[in-house]
């Protein structure tokens, strides 16, 4: 599996531009994760990528450093956010390292960025996650679910640019394994099972339906296309 299997190639800055329901879906993990801030947060969001949703988290914390291996999107984000809370770092995340001192964030995120690591590269960042956290810190992560309705019906195979996917189960033990209690696993959005079905939508007869298939997920999880987990240092 090469590097550019394994990592999204930004040729714009799509996030910032996605339509309607796409960009509802998306953002959706910092609306369930707004009940875990408070305000003074110092947030460490690993594999930000163009920034979107390290821009959103700004609003809500008092820090945010942004991490992630390309330039291109780094300078994408640069351009972006509008924010001053906002440090921006380009640091690769498979080295299994991170470049900040122990116990100096409230709160460590990964939005679809832990099927990008090999899992024995995953295993030891995991631990440096761990140091990084205050003792009250929290780790909240997205990832695919292997066993999505869809993928239940049609049959799962493991996106080419990811090393692996899991589905809540996996994923919890994967978290205890590493040292992590899980304080809540959700979901986000139950995919119709019909393939690329999300053509129609922003159509405006199909649109209110996708909308309420997004928060039903949190209802879902483990029918839900994405995890969403919040785990605290056990």
């Amino acid at each position: 599996m090469t590097d550019e299997q394994t990592v999204n190639l930004y040729r714009v800055p799509y996030h910032w531009m996605m339509s309607d329901f796409f960009q509802t879906k998306y953002e959706y993990p910092i609306r369930l994760l707004q009940r875990h801030l408070y305000g003074p947060e110092i947030v460490l969001d690993m594999g930000c990528g163009d920034g979107r949703l390290t821009s959103l988290l700004a609003n809500k914390v008092s820090r945010v450093i942004g991490l992630d291996h390309q330039i291109l999107p780094l300078l994408f984000a640069r351009l972006l956010i509008q924010n001053n809370n906002v440090v921006l770092i380009q640091h690769d995340l498979t080295l299994g390292s991170l470049p900040l001192a122990n116990n100096c964030l409230d709160l460590v995120s990964a939005f679809d960025v832990i099927e990008h690591i090999p899992l024995e590269t995953l295993s030891v960042l995991l631990q440096e996650v761990k140091r990084v956290l205050k003792p009250s810190g929290k780790f909240v992560l997205t990832t695919p679910n292997k066993d999505s309705l869809r993928n239940r019906l049609w049959g799962h195979r493991v996106s080419h640019k990811h090393y692996f996917e899991l589905n809540p189960r996996q994923l919890t033990r994967l978290l205890e394994n590493a040292g992590f209690r899980i304080v809540e696993m959700k979901g986000i959005y139950i995919a119709i099972p019909i393939p690329k079905v999300e053509h129609y939508a922003n159509v405006v007869p199909f649109r209110g339906l996708f909308h309420r298939l997004i928060p039903m997920g949190t209802r879902l999880p483990g029918l839900s296309e994405t995890m969403f987990a919040v785990a605290e240092v056990a």
